[in-house]
């Protein structure tokens, strides 16, 4: 019995419609890692994966990767720059944004690992 790791970048191909495709592969999964960073809320594609994870309702393993659990769960400091930045571009509506915070709060308070060593 191995493990199969589902890497869109390794798993999509040129011309994939890439919200069915990572979607479809999600609910297969046993088990879904969220690595938070620095930049994770940048990242609309990153948010709705994260939401789309609890909708799941799979195991999630949070990995805070240079960020504070309590920065995610609470939307501060770059998490609440990227929202800021998202609000203001007007690509999103309030409700898809505080679906996204909602997730990240959620998803903080799973156990997780907190990696904020240099190497």
């Amino acid at each position: 019995m191995g493990m199969r790791v589902f890497l869109d970048s390794k798993e999509l191909e040129l011309g994939d419609f890439l919200p069915k495709e990572i979607e479809s592969a999600m609910p297969s999964a046993k088990l879904h890692i969220a690595i938070f960073s620095e930049n994770y809320a940048q990242s609309a594609w990153c948010l709705a994966e994260v939401s789309f994870m609890l909708k799941t309702g799979t195991q999630i393993v949070p990995v805070f990767y240079h960020v504070q659990p309590e920065d995610v769960r609470h939307a501060k400091g770059v998490f609440a720059e990227a929202f800021s930045r998202h609000e203001k571009m007007g690509r999103y509506n309030k409700e898809k944004i505080q679906e996204w915070k909602t997730a990240l709060h959620s998803v903080s308070y799973y156990m997780g690992h907190i990696i904020n060593n240099k190497e």
